[in-house]
This record gives C-alpha cells, structure tokens and sequence, in this order.
C-alpha cells in the first residue's frame, strides 16, 4: 500500500508531536527512604528547586526511584529499573555498579580532600591527624590524599563499640581527629563518646557533618539539602535526555560550618563564615 506524500508528511509531523509530548510529560519518581523525617525534609528541598525538568511524586509506576541512604538503596539495586541513590557510601554503590545495576549516586558526605584543606586553614600547626573509618564511611584510606605539612594515621573501627578503646588507645598520639561521614559509626549515638574523648585529651574533632558540629565538634565541610536537591534534578534530567548516569561523586556544592564555642575553647582565631568560605574556595 503506497502513502500520498500528503499522508506521509502528516504521520511523521504525528510522530514528531508524540515524542515532544513524551519529552514534556513529567517523569515519574518514586522517593523512598527509612527515616519518614529525611524523606519530608528531601522533598520538600525538591520542590523549592527552580524547575529543571518536570517530575511528579508517584508510590508505584515509577520511571526511577530516588533512594536516600545505604538501605533503600541496596533494596531499590535489588527490584531493578534505574535508581539515583542520595547520601550512600561509596562501597555501597561500587557494589552495586559491580553488578551492572541502572544507577549511580550522590554519594554521602564531602570529600577527604575539601576536609584536608579545611584543616591547613585553621589548625595550621597540626601535622598528625588520626582518621577513623569504616566499611560504609565516605572514605577509605587514601595514601596520596595525604599533604606535604599533615600526616594521616587510617585507623579502621568495625563497629560502634569499637570506637572507645581505639580513642583511648591512640587519640594521645594525635593533633587532630578526623571524621568520616558514616552513618553506622558516627551518629548521636556515639557523638558524645567521641566528642568528650577529643575534649579530655584536648584534641580538636573535625567532620563529618553539620550535625557533629552543632554538637560540639570544632567544624566541618558538609553538604547541604538544598544543595543535594539540586544536584539530584539535574542528574535526573542528564539521565532523562541522555539515557544515563553521571558517574558516581560526591555533592558538587558544599559548605562549611564552625562551632565558635568550641573554637574559642581551643583558641582558633574566629573568621568571618564569608571569608572562612572564600579562603577555603582558594585553597589548591
């Protein structure tokens, strides 16, 4: 059967009009997390994002799930389909990606190397710094990450409980004591041990996160969810326009906060956050 060239031209300016109207239909995400509270607050930061792509919430149906934390991520690998996971551990997603999964992800906490020039700035005296860390922290030991003036000492804890008598042990040799983020290891749970074992031997904490600060370590480069939230609209459109993840990486946005209470206590010279921000920028 011969089409009209009238024919043909109206079936591919249809078709042409059925993928516009694909492309503008919002995609589909599922938004899965153990902490109800995490989850709240995450898509609520969505919402406040400027538009990047349109997207609605849906409990099934998905075109991708959003998975927060180690956990749902690890189920969500586990039923297929693509998965963006926020704030996992970087050996949870290599896992993953061993396997062949549809996914990437944010991974949790700030880089080694953006916590190492926090330190130069202001503890430039200290040289040895003990770096506690687990099978899920952001970090694993990274020998190059090491500067010319601070000496890291990677002291791998299995457990909570194992975290006392390694501070009791070695925190003495220590200048400084440098946290990773990990959710398992360091927690509300455990931030009391840990920051008055540091205080005690009058051995400042840093890291790994906003929430660490608050509670009394001196400070800490960490993301933010207004950060995380934007960074995730955007990987959802790359995946969208282009069929696939960027690479696994941590926040590309982050910030630095500073307990002026507790710096005082250690007699750190107060900066301006604005300043403390820009020098931190500048650092090589």
């Amino acid at each position: 059967m011969r089409w009209s060239r009238k024919a043909r031209i109206l079936l591919a300016t249809l078709a042409l009009y059925s993928l516009s109207a694909a492309a503008d239909d919002p995609l589909r995400v599922r938004v899965i997390s153990d902490q109800p509270q995490q989850r709240g607050a995450f898509l609520l930061a969505l919402e406040q994002v400027p538009p990047v792509l349109p997207w609605s919430l849906v409990e099934s149906g998905a075109d991708v799930t959003l998975a927060l934390g180690a956990a749902p991520f690890r189920r969500a690998v586990e039923e297929g389909g693509p998965v963006l996971g926020v704030s996992v551990p970087p050996a949870v997603v290599d896992e993953a990606r061993r396997r062949d999964c549809q996914c990437s992800a944010i991974w949790s906490g700030v880089s080694l190397e953006q916590q190492l020039r926090l330190i130069e700035i202001l503890f430039p005296g200290v040289s040895r710094v003990g770096v506690l860390y687990g099978p899920d922290s952001a970090w694993q030991p990274l020998p190059s990450a090491a500067t010319a003036s601070l000496q890291l000492d990677w002291m791998p804890v299995s457990s909570a409980a194992g975290i006392g008598p390694l501070l009791r042990r070695y925190l003495p040799q220590w200048d400084l004591l440098l946290l990773p983020e990990d959710e398992t290891l360091f927690n509300a749970g455990t931030a009391k041990l840990i920051l008055l074992s540091g205080y005690r031997q009058r051995v400042p904490v840093v890291g790994p996160g906003q929430g660490f600060v608050n509670a009394g370590s001196v400070a800490s480069v960490h993301s933010s969810l207004p950060a995380l939230a934007r960074q995730t609209l955007r990987w959802l459109d790359q995946w969208r326009r282009q069929g696939h993840w960027p690479s696994p990486d941590f926040v590309e946005h982050s910030s630095i906060s500073v307990n002026e209470h507790v710096a005082r206590a250690y007699n750190l010279p107060l900066w301006e956050p604005r300043a403390l921000q820009r020098k931190w920028e500048e650092q090589p």
